[in-house]
């Protein structure tokens, strides 16, 4: 199985702390290369990433890909908590409500890096909006280390930790307002399969 995508990406780094977490292999595809940028519109027509090839077909979301993985790999995961039914709603409002906010920042960053005013337009002022409303909602949410009542590191904590770590490493919102958060992230900041995806810098 070829990964695509880049290190920065929390998308992408949330596939890669997964695979470790089961102690998968997978080949990495860098998509900022021309080749790289080839093998990815071969499998998607939407170019974005992670896209995970599989016998030559790309799974195309990284939520797709982490419940195949998961599901491939059904033995052990350490201590990795597996998505269960009684916290399904919870961990899933979690993770959704995170990834507005982490894809209405996204476009905010790109909007600064190619020197557009994104205040002069409406809708992204509304994507700012949406930012700090999400990161407001999460922080009166998680308890302790954890986004669920059940103890244990799994998929809502990680799509929190690696977006939130998103946002602080590209200087899209202003994190003071959510110590909830924070002591989150920092609560799992030197997990192995974080500390060895987490990009220079970051």
């Amino acid at each position: 199985m070829r990964l695509h995508g880049t290190v920065t990406s929390p998308f992408v780094r949330r596939v890669r702390v997964v695979a470790q977490e089961l102690g998968l292999s997978l080949e990495w595809v860098d998509t900022t290369t021309p080749e790289g940028q080839a093998s990815l519109q071969r499998l998607s027509p939407l170019r974005k990433v992670p896209v995970l090839e599989v016998d030559g077909v790309g799974v195309l979301d990284s939520h797709a890909i982490c419940d195949l993985l998961l599901a491939r790999e059904a033995g052990e995961a350490g201590d990795f908590r597996r998505p269960r039914a009684a916290t399904q709603i919870a961990e899933g409002n979690v993770i959704h409500a995170i990834d507005g906010a982490a894809e209405a920042a996204i476009r905010l960053f790109y909007f600064r890096r190619d020197a557009v005013d994104s205040e002069a337009i409406p809708y992204m002022r509304l994507e700012r909006e949406r930012v700090a409303r999400a990161l407001a909602w999460l922080d009166e949410r998680v308890r302790g280390p954890w986004c669920t009542e059940v103890d244990g590191f799994g998929l809502a904590e990680l799509a929190v930790v690696t977006a939130v770590e998103w946002m602080q490493f590209r200087a899209v919102a202003a994190m003071e307002p959510y110590p909830r958060l924070l002591a989150l992230v920092a609560a799992h900041a030197e997990r192995p399969s974080l500390r060895g995806t987490r990009p220079p810098g970051m």
